[in-house]
This record gives structure tokens, sequence and C-alpha cells, in this order.
């Protein structure tokens, strides 16, 4: 029985590329969408006797975006591993894809999207396919994006003020109250302080300065 790593040799000569199977009818142009790059992976996996599975995913966030994660894994059918060895039977991996809401696209078909469409770059990154569109994530021209900062409560600035107040020494609030005053001499709150600069004086402080 050849093992896993044989049979993914024979999945990855066995495709070499994935055509444009769809089109978009208003923009008049064809592309290679996400479920045929399923579509293609599948055959050549089932091919070459591997299976592929997602075991498990989960919804995270990371910097203010939302993502999935998923866990991936590829099984080699019939395989018989000795008592010990599960690499022989089995591959596993883990992959990331954002969730990207808007108009038409309410939360759940954009997890939804986010998986499948995440799913079909793991396949081709696995068989170490070629792109075949030209509006790829990484050559899209994305000169006009304006990234936007997360959205930061109330109790998240007034968390971040607490723990200043608690652990700043007397100088280090001196130095800080010197920087928030109105044109009037008067202190601002330091919950009303922008969440970024917050955050730099607590790391600051932890540190030992406010320089």
């Amino acid at each position: 029985m050849p093992d896993i790593y044989d049979k993914l040799h024979k999945a990855q000569k066995g495709l070499q590329a994935v055509g444009k199977g769809s089109s978009n009818s208003y923009h008049g142009y064809s592309y290679t969408s996400a479920e045929d790059m399923l579509k293609a992976c599948r055959t050549a996996l089932l091919d070459a006797g591997l299976v592929c599975m997602r075991r498990s995913w989960r919804v995270m966030e990371i910097c203010g975006t939302t993502y999935v994660e998923s866990e991936v894994w590829i099984y080699n059918t019939g395989a018989k591993p000795k008592e010990g060895d599960e690499t022989a039977q089995h591959l596993n991996s883990t992959f990331v894809y954002p969730v990207c809401p808007g108009n038409g696209r309410p939360i759940d078909k954009a997890v939804s999207a986010a998986l499948t469409t995440g799913l079909s770059y793991w396949l081709r990154d696995l068989l170490l396919l070629p792109r075949v569109d030209g509006l790829e994530v990484d050559t899209r021209d994305d000169s006009g994006y304006v990234h936007q900062q997360p959205k930061v409560s109330d109790a998240d600035r007034m968390d971040l003020a607490l723990q200043i107040e608690d652990r700043a020494t007397p100088e280090q609030m001196t130095a800080i109250r010197d920087h928030i005053h109105t044109k009037h001499g008067e202190h601002l709150p330091l919950e009303q302080m922008p969440t970024d600069q917050l955050t730099l004086w607590l790391d600051k402080i932890k540190k030992g300065s406010t320089q």
C-alpha cells in the first residue's frame, strides 16, 4: 500500500491546473470559482486514493477582523499504519480566512463563503496549482484601500485608563497629565484619550517609562 506522500505525489501530478469554469454574465468574463477548484481537487485526490475532510472550524477575531479557522485532514484510504505511526494514514493542517460581510451578504453567508473559499485556496496550495485568474488576493490592486481601525467601546478605554492609573508611578502620571490638558489648562480624563495613545502609555509604563 503506497504511503500518503506517494499518493499526494500522484494527485499533484494528476492535476496540472484548474480552468475557468464559471462566468460573470454581467461583466462578461470567466473565472475559476471556489466550487470549480473544490471539484477538480476532490477528483484528483480521490483518484490518488486520498480523502479530504474538514474536522472542525471556529470563528475568531484578529486585530478587529473576523476570520474562520478551519482544521482539515487528508486521509490515506486503505492504509494500515503500524502501531504508533499515524503519519502513514493522515495529514492535518489548519488555515484561517477572513470573513467579509457586506451588502447582500449578511454574516452567516459571509462565514459560509469564507469556509468555502478558504478551503479552495488551501487545496490549491496542497496540490501546487498555478493561478489562473488575474484577480488573486496577492496580485490585486489595493492601493486605494484605507484601513479602518476597529471600534473600541467606552468600557475598553476605561479599562486601559484604570490599568494606567493602577500601574503608573506618581512621576509617570505627572508626565502623562502634562500631555492631556485642554487649551484652558484643564486635565482631560484618561478615558477620553484615543485608544492607541492609552495603549502606548500603558506599554511604556510596563517598561518603566513614559518617554
